[in-house]
């Protein structure tokens, strides 16, 4: 399952970096969101959700759908944590 902002992006043929730039980003924290590799702040998804909303109204990723992706991540990171930290203390 990919990012919604990915989908987003693809349907618009914008790269992360394009992206980062409408956002008023950085073309690094949009990977970071995207693959999970950070949970964003609350501000940040609101920033994201609003640059879409922004390039396209009709077409664009709600910022409850981008915390809602972050949240899976959030716990999906916890869960590999955990798996981790358990082998080794095998």
């Amino acid at each position: 399952m990919r990012h919604p902002l990915a989908d987003w992006r693809a349907r618009h043929g914008l790269s992360q970096d394009r992206f980062a730039v409408i956002a008023k980003s950085t073309g690094p924290t949009i990977c970071r969101v995207e693959t999970g590799a950070t949970v964003a702040r609350v501000g940040t998804l609101r920033q994201l959700a609003a640059a879409t909303r922004q390039h396209d109204p009709a077409d664009c990723v709600s910022y409850e759908a981008l915390a809602a992706w972050a949240e899976l991540a959030s716990e999906q990171a916890e869960r590999k944590e955990k798996r981790k930290r358990g082998k080794e203390n095998e």
